[in-house]
């Protein structure tokens, strides 16, 4: 990989609301593209960016893995990356190793925002 383009990924990323859709929009496509198959549940900020309020940016979406899929869907996510010149790690599942999805107890209710096939 080139300097430059190791600069640009090192520099770090600011998604807006916008950003965070055209990401996953490209995101889903690229799984599409590569006939695999991915579940994805978005936490964090960026979920609260797209479902409730416009929280200005974040430099990655949390995401936790659900079946179907396999971690395919992180090297679909570095092409992304590399499309609009993002942070590698736009898009990663490091959320899963602090437990920081609070239930309080509850079950959680996902709301779907794209399910077709076999991407959800």
């Amino acid at each position: 990989m080139g300097r430059y383009l190791r600069e640009r990924l090192m520099s770090g990323t600011a998604l807006d609301r916008n950003a965070i859709i055209i990401g996953l929009r490209d995101l889903v496509a690229e799984l599409r593209n590569s006939g695999e198959v991915a579940g994805i549940r978005l936490v964090g900020g960026a979920a609260l960016a797209l479902c409730y309020f416009d929280r200005g940016t974040t430099q990655d979406l949390d995401v936790l893995h659900v079946r179907p899929g396999s971690d395919d869907s992180v090297a679909a996510a570095e092409r992304v990356a590399l499309k609009h010149g993002w942070d590698a790690k736009w898009l990663n599942f490091e959320v899963t190793k602090a437990d920081a999805v609070p239930t309080l107890g509850r079950v959680v209710e996902w709301e779907t925002i794209d399910d077709e096939d076999g991407i959800v």
